[in-house]
């Protein structure tokens, strides 16, 4: 560090030599008091600003001694007794600066560097992290080892996130008590004080200054005379009033009420002169983004007002002389016997700068600053300076957790320059920046703990972070592997506490092989809330593991333009409450392994415009609850029913069977045949019998027999029986022709006729002897035929059967004969 301070130095030496008679002095461990002797001086002191006193001192030459290594760093005190109240100034020799021989080269010259030790903070550079602590907090935790007073009247919200980037303590420092509207000044121990250290006072009201060490009361003499009064004199006063705004309106945006303002306005007034004047127009200072990451709405009506303090805070300034060695910034005094009787009043001093010579007689003068007592004078805003780059960080959480987020979807980081965090408080809420922010609708990414994310600042400013996005690195690599398949885009989730399970919506674009991929690990939802339209030009191919379940509110509607084939390896149900139609271009096969079962509820009509077959392997069964009609042909197009079985056919009927034709009915077996005509019956057979309830008649080519076991009758008009050589005719008389006549009553007729076989009686009950009625049957006689039908309501049937056979029951298969 060089000095650059002009000060006059005398080569001769201070008048006398002992420490009572010398106007300033310095001590410096470890050397003794009488080791420097000060030849001249230049300090500057300012509100809010560390002191700097520049000190032309000589020694005694000691080449033994490396004087400029032994005195950087060390603590001093540098005495000024010029004044009838000596003042001490405390502080650390921050600079040392040899300067040659002097007094015919008996004496070291040098020129030293008095700083407070505040003011080497600015060699301690860093970036650290406060976390819900209030403005003096900070500070007090920033500045370890120093001297601290506070004087505030304000109480200090505690700030949920403030960050030291990049910056020295010190201006990490002076930036926080800007921003708060909190000046500080420094105050030096009285000479023999236990405490030898300066201390840094902070305050932020007017109730926070002090009066000078000596008289508090200075007086205006522009010719001071008497030495013992011109100590205690002001030599020149000069007022200055400025135009300055009068108004200050400040404005924040707050996440949380993004609709509603927040901002506050603050009004102040320019002193009112005592002569009318044309009013000025109002000025306002207007200020936005504040320093608040989470702005604090109770401080939005205090933040104006600071605003306002530090635009006006010089709008009357007075500059002035003195030979007061007990001016210091942040010390008020009282100004007497000034010619303007309005500019006698109490001021605070704001900025002194000294000088001073041993050799003068005139050896200490100062100039000063001052406003007047009431102001409140707090530091300019420290614009720090914006952070125009994006930083990385790696997302936290509590252990555990995969997902740490808050209601507005924010994260929390680890800067990796942050030495003192670590954990899932190393940093405050920070918000995301996502695609889409609507209201409930837009994107939504959440970066997850471990991710390392890119952070940027608002406005530049360190304390309002905001994620941008994700970036990869050596432990989060790249979800689709590259340069392998460098040409697939897209997103890849995965399942929080499961490694291996995802979903997945990619692109792939390889030219004649591009690919979109979608993969759901576990549910895949979609709701269209109007149309949904799909167009494949080439293949289709869907595959359900389990169960699939279609829902249509509507129509369906399907176009195969060529084949089409459903396979169901189970059963397969469809359910249709209205109507069904079927439209069939060309045939129609249908296959079915085991039974089919049909059952139309109300009426059937099966049209066919050409040839029908139907073929069935085993025994078929109609059942018909009601009415049975068949209608073969039209009136103006005749047609023909055969009817015909390769075995036994049967017709049966619980009531009447009736066949009827508009022509002729013939039943024909063989040669037989039975001829019903309109008006004839012709039975055509080798030979027609009869038989029933003992009585018969047989007619063949052998003869005519009419047997009865009772007594048989012809009646009839007149009848005649006729023989090749006989005849007998009866009408009302019996005329008998033949070669003889032979009457004979013997007593047993040797001529009689066979008696028929009884009828077969089948009979079907139940375990419990029940009959069972309306049952089919089958029998298979022994020559192979065979014949069927249905018992009757009582479950028996009797049937004229020439041989044996067996039955069954088609429908009863556990039948027991």
């Amino acid at each position: 560090m060089s000095i650059n301070a002009d000060i006059d130095v005398d080569d001769s030496l201070p008048s006398g030599s002992g420490r009572a008679h010398r106007p300033y002095e310095l001590l410096a461990f470890p050397f003794p008091p009488e080791q420097f002797l000060v030849h001249a001086f230049r300090g500057s002191e300012a509100m809010s600003s560390p002191y700097v006193f520049d000190i032309s001192v000589s020694s005694a030459l000691t080449p033994e001694l490396d004087i400029e290594q032994l005195l950087l760093g060390q603590r001093a005190v540098f005495m000024i007794r010029a004044s009838r109240v000596p003042r001490a100034i405390h502080g650390v020799i921050r600079a040392v600066r040899s300067e040659g021989l002097r007094s015919q080269g008996s004496r070291a010259q040098h020129r030293l560097r008095l700083v407070p030790a505040f003011e080497l903070l600015r060699h301690n550079r860093r970036s650290r992290i406060f976390q819900d602590m209030s403005v003096p907090e900070v500070v007090d935790k920033a500045l370890p080892g120093l001297s601290l007073r506070w004087s505030l009247t304000k109480a200090y919200p505690k700030r949920q996130y403030i960050t030291q980037y990049e910056e020295s303590d010190r201006a990490f420092v002076e930036r926080l008590l800007a921003g708060a509207g909190i000046f500080y000044y420094f105050a030096q121990p009285t000479i023999g004080a236990v405490l030898e250290q300066e201390t840094v006072v902070f305050g932020d009201c007017p109730e926070s200054h002090v009066p000078i060490d000596d008289d508090p009361t200075l007086r205006y003499l522009d010719r001071p005379g008497l030495a013992v009064e011109r100590f205690e004199t002001v030599s020149a006063f000069n007022p200055t009033r400025s135009v300055r705004p009068t108004r200050a309106e400040f404005r924040e945006y707050d996440p949380d009420r993004p609709e509603l303002p927040y901002s506050a306005r603050a009004q102040g007034t320019e002193s009112e002169p005592s002569a009318p004047r044309r009013p000025q127009p109002p000025f306002e200072e207007y200020e936005h983004h504040g320093r608040f990451h989470f702005p604090d709405w109770a401080d939005a009506v205090a933040e104006p007002r600071r605003i306002l303090a530090r635009a006006r805070r010089r709008a009357h300034v007075a500059k002035g002389k003195s030979l007061s060695t007990g001016l210091a910034p942040g010390h008020h005094f009282t100004l007497e016997r000034h010619p303007l009787a309005g500019v006698n009043r109490e001021y605070v001093v704001t900025q002194v700068r000294h000088r001073g010579s041993a050799a003068h007689d005139d050896h200490y003068r100062n100039t000063f600053e001052c406003v007047p007592a009431d102001v409140i004078y707090p530091p300019d805003r420290v614009r720090r300076q914006a952070v125009q780059a994006a930083l990385t960080a790696t997302v936290v959480g509590p252990p555990g957790e995969e997902i740490h987020v808050d209601e507005q979807g924010r994260i929390k980081v680890h800067f990796h320059w942050d030495r003192e965090g670590g954990g899932e408080d190393s940093s405050c809420w920070i918000r995301t920046m996502q695609a889409w922010g609507g209201a409930s609708w837009g994107a939504q990414f959440i970066p997850r703990v471990g991710m390392e994310v890119v952070i940027a600042f608002d406005g530049g400013d360190p304390d309002k972070p905001i994620v941008l996005g994700c970036v990869y690195n050596a432990t989060h690599p790249m979800p689709f592997s590259v340069p392998g398949d460098k040409a697939r885009s897209g997103i890849r989730t995965r399942t929080v506490h499961d490694s291996t399970g995802f979903n997945e919506l990619s692109f792939r674009d390889v030219q004649n092989a591009e690919q979109v991929y979608l993969h759901a690990q576990h549910d895949y939802d979609e709701v269209v809330r109007h149309d949904h339209t799909a167009v494949v030009h080439h293949d289709e191919r869907s595959r359900v593991d389990r169960d699939r379940t279609e829902e249509v509110g509507r129509d369906t509607r399907k176009t195969v333009g060529r084949n089409a084939k459903t396979t169901v390896a189970g059963d397969c149900l469809t359910a249709v409450e209205g109507s069904r139609f079927d439209s069939i271009g060309r045939d129609h096969h249908e296959r079915v392994a085991g039974g089919r079962y049909t059952r139309i509820e109300q009426g059937a009509s099966i049209e066919v415009g050409g040839p029908a077959e139907l073929h069935c392997a085993a025994a078929v069964t109609t059942r018909i609850d009601g009415h049975n009609m068949t209608i073969v042909g039209r009136a103006e197009k005749r047609g023909s029913n055969t009817f015909h079985v390769e075995g036994t056919s049967t017709f049966s009927a619980s009531g009447t069977l009736e066949l009827v034709s508009e022509q002729e009915i013939v039943f024909r077996v063989g040669k037989s045949s039975i001829r019903l005509g309109k008006d004839r019956i012709d039975f055509v057979s080798a030979a027609v019998g009869t038989q029933g309830g003992g009585a018969g008649l047989e007619a063949s080519k052998d003869g005519l027999k009419l047997s009865s076991d009772g007594a048989a009758q012809l009646v009839s008009k007149s009848l005649v029986i006729k023989t090749e050589d006989a005849s007998m005719a009866m009408a009302k008389e019996v005329k008998l022709d033949g070669r003889r006549i032979l009457l004979n009553a013997p007593s047993k007729a040797t001529d009689r006729h066979k008696e028929p076989e009884p009828p077969t009686r089948i009979e079907l009950v139940d375990q419990d002897g029940n009959p069972l009625g309306g049952e089919r049957y089958l029998i298979t006689l022994d020559d192979g035929t065979e014949r069927s039908g249905v018992l009757g309501k009582d479950g028996t049937i009797e049937l004229e059967l020439l041989n044996g056979g067996s039955i069954r029951f088609p429908d009863l298969p556990n039948v027991r004969a």
